[in-house]
């Protein structure tokens, strides 16, 4: 009698989304103890008045892609998040001798984005 063994394996394909000109890679599965710090991200940005301290929701939605995207992906959606999206000003002072990465835009493409991933984890479907 042959026994079989039951597979639990999950497919290992990133979860993929683009924004502009830049790919991100999110990873396939998220380790229990990346979702328990995403969760208490997240919960805490479902506290943060975006009208009155945008600037704690930006850092909070950056920090919760840091856990998303780990490595240079996350960095490099960061970078996008926190930037002024200046050009490049050799006159400026002190001199910008390059350009800040394009902007993201919070509300119609991270958080969008947010709650896509979120669904894509296996958290509920968002409204």
């Amino acid at each position: 009698m042959t026994q079989q063994i039951r597979d639990f394996s999950l497919p290992m394909d990133p979860v993929r989304f683009r924004i502009d000109p830049d790919t991100f890679d999110a990873p396939a599965i998220l380790s229990p103890v990346a979702l328990k710090k995403a969760a208490g991200l997240h919960a805490e940005l479902g506290g943060a008045d975006l009208t009155t301290d945008l600037d704690r929701t930006i850092r909070l939605v950056a920090d919760i892609f840091a856990v998303f995207l780990p490595g240079s992906a996350g960095d490099r959606f960061r970078a996008r998040l926190l930037t002024e999206g200046r050009d490049a000003d050799p006159n400026a002072e002190p001199p910008r001798l390059e350009a800040d990465p394009p902007p993201i835009d919070l509300t119609r493409q991270a958080l969008p984005v947010l709650y896509w991933l979120l669904e894509q984890y296996g958290m509920r479907p968002t409204g």
